[in-house]
C-alpha cells in the first residue's frame, strides 16, 4: 500500500508526540544547555519531521540536546552562513541539503558567502530522488520518456516542465533531458510542489520534475504518471521506473540528501560522538518506518565516507554545469 504524503506527515507527527511525551523520554541530557540544529526552510516538511525525531533520539541517548531552528531565506543560504559562523562547540549545527553544499558554489559564484571547506561533515541522514511525471493533458498513449519527447516535438506549445527553482537539481535534469533529445523544454518554476501538482491534474502543466515523496494519491489514481527517476540506480520504492541514465541521459544520475554539518574547528571526539549517535538514531524503528513511507533512503556513513560523498557530488555538479553551459546566477 502506498502512503500519501499527508498521511505520512500526520502519522509521523503522532509518533513523535508519543515519543516525546512518554514518561522519562527527556530524562537524559536534561541539564545539558540546549543548542540548535539550523534548517534553511520553514517547518512542516519531511526534513523538519525527520529532524525532530533525530534530535529526540540524540537527547534520549545523551549525545546532544538540540532543537530544530528554522531560518528560511535566500534559498537556505542564510542558514548556511549562520552555520559557518557558529561556535565550534557542537551546540549549533546545520541541517543542510546536498545542492546547497555541492551545487550552489557553481550557481551563485561570488555571491555565495560560504564554501564546502567552511564546514565539518558530521553525518548524512537520508537520500531522496526526483521523478519526471506527466499530467492529464498528456495523452495516455505516452508511456515512456521517448514517447513524451516525441509528443513535445509534435506539440511544441506543450513544452513547459515544472521545476522547483532555477539552478536546482530539477532544473538541471530538464536541461540535460532536452539536450539529450535535441528538443526544447521550457522550465517553469513553482514555489512549492502543490501548485505544480494542481496544474498537472487540471491539465495546465504537461510535465514536472518533482520529489518522489510528493502527492502519491495522484500517482495511484493515474492522473499523474511517472516516466523516470533521476537517481543513479532504480529507486527502491519505484523499482519498475527506469532512470534517466538508463534512457540515455548519462549525467542526469543523481540523488540528493540532507545531512548534518558543523562549523570548522570542532573537536574530533565531539564529531565522532555525534556521527555515531546519528547513525544509531537512524536505525530506530520510527525513523526507518517514516523514511520508508515517503521513499527516503537512510544513509549510514562515517565522517570520512560523508566527506567523500560531498566531494563526489561537488565534482559531478561541476561536470553537469559545464555540459549544460549554465551561466549561473551572479
Amino acid at each position: 500500500m502506498q502512503y500519501t504524503r499527508r498521511k505520512m506527515l500526520v502519522q509521523t507527527s503522532a509518533a513523535l508526540t508519543l515519543l516525546t511525551t512518554r514518561p522519562g523520554a527527556r530524562a537524559q541530557g536534561v541539564n545539558t544547555p540546549e543548542g540548535k540544529l539550523v534548517y534553511g526552510f520553514s517547518s512542516g516538511s519531511i526534513a523538519s519531521l525527520m529532524g525532530d525525531m533525530l534530535l529526540e533520539h540524540l537527547r534520549q541517548s545523551n549525545v546532544a540536546n538540540l532543537r530544530m531552528t528554522y531560518m528560511p531565506g535566500n534559498s537556505s543560504r542564510l542558514a548556511h552562513e549562520t552555520g559557518k559562523r557558529a561556535n565550534p562547540d557542537g551546540r549549533s549545527l546545520l541541517l543542510a541539503s546536498s545542492t546547497s553544499i555541492t551545487l550552489f558554489s557553481q550557481i551563485y559564484g561570488k555571491r555565495l558567502n560560504y564554501e564546502v571547506k567552511d564546514f565539518t561533515p558530521i553525518a548524512p541522514l537520508y537520500a531522496f530522488t526526483r521523478m519526471l511525471v506527466v499530467g492529464t493533458c498528456v495523452p495516455a498513449s505516452v508511456k515512456t520518456v521517448d514517447d513524451y519527447m516525441k509528443w513535445v516535438q509534435l506539440n511544441p506549445t506543450q513544452s513547459n516542465v515544472g521545476i522547483s527553482a532555477i539552478g536546482s537539481g530539477s532544473h538541471f535534469a530538464v536541461m540535460q533531458l532536452a539536450q539529450s533529445r535535441d528538443t526544447v523544454l521550457r522550465p517553469v518554476t513553482y514555489r512549492g510542489t502543490g501548485g505544480a501538482m494542481k496544474d498537472l491534474v487540471t491539465g495546465n502543466l504537461p510535465a514536472a520534475i518533482i520529489l518522489a515523496d510528493q502527492n502519491t494519491q495522484h500517482l495511484e489514481s493515474g492522473q499523474i504518471r511517472v516516466l523516470a527517476v533521476t537517481s543513479t540506480g532504480r529507486w527502491p520504492t519505484w523499482p519498475d521506473v527506469p532512470t534517466l541514465k538508463e534512457l540515455g541521459v548519462p549525467e542526469c544520475a543523481f540523488s540528493e540528501w540532507h545531512g548534518v554539518l558543523g562549523p570548522l574547528g570542532m573537536d574530533p571526539a565531539k564529531v565522532q560522538s555525534l556521527n555515531m549517535g546519528i547513525r544509531r538514531a537512524l536505525r530506530q524503528d520510527n525513523m526507518v518506518t517514516a523514511a520508508r513511507r515517503v521513499g527516503l533512503s537512510l544513509l549510514d556513513m562515517d565522517t570520512a565516507q560523508f566527506s567523500e560523498l560531498i566531494a563526489k557530488d561537488a565534482e559531478q555538479w561541476r561536470r553537469v554545469f559545464g555540459v549544460t553551459h549554465f551561466h549561473g546566477l551572479e
